[in-house]
Order: structure tokens, then sequence, then C-alpha cells
């Protein structure tokens, strides 16, 4: 099997945030288009309802989740190629960790999470955002189209939205709005 970095080398790329505003967008065959389709956390329990709003196709699992059973699940549910599990989730991926449960594990740098904290201030950037900077930094790909993306203005601090997220405390809107900004460009494209 390639690595990660080999797999996504020079291909487009969808990175699908889980912002419950998707849900009135026909983007599904447009993002199962796409080379690679990334998705974060518990939204594969959720897409199956929402096809024509985010595809069906997940190449890439990204977690920040601290429970590995969890994961399982999902990962389970979707059957990505590659498992991304970002700097939050716990314990680095080793021969006897639990990670090799999974199909092609691979696990995100604690420099990059530091460097990419270092501009969200005290708070924690979301799984979102240390998905995109995991993908800046690591992979040299020809284009990425991120979906689903509104810096938290659908979700609530209580209630969970349509695909398991919620905006939690620890999160700052504003923070996370300017990083997503400060990095598109013609290769780095937002849609709304």
């Amino acid at each position: 099997m390639n690595s990660i970095k080999q797999y996504c080398d020079n291909k487009n790329i969808a990175i699908i945030g889980n912002s419950s505003k998707i849900i009135n967008k026909k983007f599904g065959q447009e993002i199962d288009n796409h080379d690679i389709v990334v998705r974060i956390n518990h939204a594969p329990k959720f897409m199956k309802l929402y096809p024509d709003s985010v595809g069906t196709k997940t190449t890439i699992m990204s977690f920040g989740l601290s429970r590995l059973e969890i994961a399982k699940q999902i990962a389970e549910l979707c059957k990505p190629l590659y498992n991304l599990f970002l700097i939050r989730c716990n314990g680095e991926i080793t021969d006897y960790s639990p990670y090799h449960s999974f199909k092609n594990p691979v696990h995100s740098s604690t420099d990059e999470y530091k460097e990419l904290k270092k501009q969200f201030d005290t708070f924690k950037p979301s799984t979102g955002s240390v998905t995109i900077n995991y993908f800046l930094k690591n992979i040299n790909y020809n284009k990425i189209d991120l979906y689903g993306f509104d810096f938290f203005n659908s979700s609530s601090k209580i209630v969970k939205n349509e695909f398991g997220s919620y905006h939690y405390k620890d999160h700052d809107i504003k923070l996370e709005s300017n990083y997503i900004n400060s990095i598109l460009s013609d290769r780095v494209i937002i849609h709304y």
C-alpha cells in the first residue's frame, strides 16, 4: 500500500465539514467526483440521509475523537482507505497501539498541531481546521475543495446538528473563520 502522501499526490481533494447548511445544497455528485473525499468525525453516520447534499464516497476519515471505539464504528461504516488520527487523539501509532485495528492508520504531527494552535490563542482548533492544516502541510495536492465549513455558525453550543456536531466552547468562530480565509487560494476553494 502506498503512503497517504503518495496516494494523495497531485489529486483533487474534497474535505467535507459538518455544517448543517450543506444539507440545503446539492453538492453530492460534485463531492463524489473528487479523487479523494475526506470526512470528519461522526459525519459518516449521517451522510446516508443526505446523499444529494454530501455525496456517498469516503476515501479518508479524519478523527479528532478521543474514544477509539467510536472511531472504529465509524470507520467500519464507511470503510475509508486511510484513517487519519489528529493529535488530539490518545497516543501515538506504534506496533502495539490499538490504532493498528484500523486500515492504514496515519497520525498527524504534534509539532504541526502546536504550530496551528498558536494561531488560535487559548482556543483549540477544530477537527476541521486541523484536518485542513494536515493536508496543506503534508500533501502535494492539485486542488482542495472545502464543503460544509461555516465556522460553527449553524451549530449550537448545546444541541448536536444533523452531522453529530456542535459548537464546543473551546472553539472560536472568528479564529476558525480567519484561519480558513487565510489559506484560500486558487488551489484551496471553499464552497458555500
